[in-house]
């Protein structure tokens, strides 16, 4: 993966045209490949990072001691991932085509730019995906009703795509999954910096953002860098768009949610997506997983509340030590908040109906194989010892024409529907993203204007919607911080 060198903050306003920026891309469908290993962006070291990052805190405070002594015409962007890029962006074009003198400036609390958006997709950046629904989210404001609708109804045609390509990303699509042809998030992050140039946005890293406060006309902004408290900058228009709880290694942080608070919003109780659970395995003697770590399995996966099935996913299941993990169970854990006794069963042979099951083991056993031999041929032997031991079937040596109907039925439904008791989640470090929010309700869909706080618009992870896995996410992001960005740069 490409290193990037970190924003420093040092430059208020850079022009210069990028020869991606204008340029219309093309989408090409390729054959879908084995996606690469993740790779881990390389660091600094410490004592250099911490000087960097010194030096780029008290760049960005002197740039924001400047930009507030200019009473210029103002949109502010709060947070610098995806939603807020787009945003801005958005918001800088739209100035443009108007003929205002409006300033866009984007607030970002890290030391650099979309930190987040490298991690995605294993470093491949799954952008978006086709199609994208109302049913490929989840929202859990008691009082959404039809919000969600009303929101993927003004959805731009193309979504995240189609903005992407406009800046001159070009784009390819696997199994419905896009990513850039490239194959690179660096890449994605390189030409969404270019634009932000190009559009003559002002990108200020290493400002934390510690209160916003509406006034007559518009709003003051207190920020603070290297420790020091900055002069208010005004603003007529503030977009939040500062992420939310997941991967805080990665940049995530509730600062958004507790601003939009402060502005009049609610805000759901938070909980990580798109995660591994940790799980057990019941069996007469201990809990399994231990002895299963590190195997993978193609299965289908399906989250119980008590005894009513709420969601279901099939795919590859990694059993981990204290857990399990892998698309499928990421995907159920988006509606694990839902469950209020969680519990999920795994079949480990989907392709085979239960009596094409109980017919292929009542052959195998008339041919009198030790049971350590019954299963071979269809789930690893691991696995299958694990299963055997969760029917107490005692000592794999026994012959196979031993075992009882009552044994073969419980054999063919543990391999059917295999239980794991849910015990909660890998926690924050691990997620995805974070499901809740503030209630999309809060918000005008047509413009993700604020209903609680004239001025405010919000976009991205900040608002009650969380998409599954595949591109999503991304496209929410994108797509809601253009639509943010246009509208709140309109007019002004």
């Amino acid at each position: 993966m490409k290193k990037h060198t970190p924003d420093t903050g040092r430059t208020a306003k850079r022009t210069g045209q990028s020869p991606a920026a204008g340029k219309q891309g093309t989408r090409v469908a390729v054959p879908a490949k084995k996606p690469p290993a993740p790779q881990a962006v390389p660091e600094k070291k410490p004592a250099a990072a911490k000087q960097v990052a010194a030096r780029e805190s008290l760049a960005a405070a002197e740039q924001l001691r400047g930009l507030a002594a200019q009473k210029l015409p103002t949109v502010a962007v709060v947070g610098g991932g995806a939603a807020g890029m787009a945003a801005a962006i958005a918001a800088a074009h739209t100035a443009k085509r108007q003929g205002s003198s409006l300033r866009v400036i984007l607030l970002e609390k890290a030391d650099r730019v979309g930190r987040k958006l490298l991690a995605t997709g294993n470093g491949r950046c799954n952008l978006s995906h086709e199609p994208v629904t109302a049913a490929n989210y989840v929202s859990l404001a008691a009082n959404s009703g039809t919000a969600p609708d009303a929101f993927f109804a003004a959805r731009q045609p193309g979504g995240a795509a189609a903005f992407l390509q406009s800046l001159g990303l070009l784009i390819r699509e696997e199994e419905g999954r896009l990513y850039p042809y490239c194959g690179q998030a660096s890449m994605v992050l390189d030409v969404l910096r270019a634009a932000l140039d190009a559009a003559g946005v002002i990108t200020v890293c290493g400002a934390a953002v510690s209160s916003v406060a509406p006034v007559a006309g518009g709003f003051l902004i207190r920020t603070e860098a290297a420790g020091q408290v900055l002069p208010v900058l005004f603003a007529q228009r503030v977009i939040l768009a500062a992420g939310g709880g997941a991967a805080p290694k990665l940049g995530g942080c509730r600062d958004g949610y507790a601003l939009a608070q402060s502005l009049g919003h609610s805000c759901t109780p938070l909980h990580p997506a798109l995660v591994g659970l940790r799980c057990a395995l019941p069996a007469p003697e201990n809990d399994l997983l231990p002895g299963l770590k590190g195997i993978r399995a193609q299965a289908e996966a399906v989250l119980y509340d008590g005894d009513i099935p709420i969601a279901r996913d099939t795919g590859e299941i990694q059993f981990n030590e204290n857990g399990l993990s892998g698309i499928p169970v990421l995907q159920l854990s988006l509606r694990l908040a839902a469950a209020a006794a969680p519990r999920i069963t795994l079949d480990l042979l989907p392709q085979l109906s239960a009596p094409q099951l109980a017919a292929l083991l009542e052959a195998r056993c008339a041919a009198a194989p030790p049971l350590e031999e019954l299963l071979l041929g269809t789930v690893h032997k691991k696995l299958g010892f694990a299963v055997m031991k969760c029917a107490g079937l005692g000592q794999l040596s026994r012959r196979a024409d031993t075992l009882s109907a009552q044994e073969k039925a419980v054999l063919v439904q543990l391999l059917k529907a295999l239980p794991a008791a849910v015990l909660g989640h890998q926690g924050w470090d691990g997620a995805q993203v974070a499901a809740g929010g503030v209630p999309l309700a809060e918000c005008d869909p047509q413009s993700c204007a604020s209903l609680r706080c004239a001025g405010l618009y919000l976009a991205g992870e900040v608002l009650d919607c969380t998409g599954e896995c595949g591109g999503f996410n991304l496209d929410w992001a994108f797509t809601t911080g253009e639509r943010a960005g246009a509208a709140a740069a309109g007019g002004l």
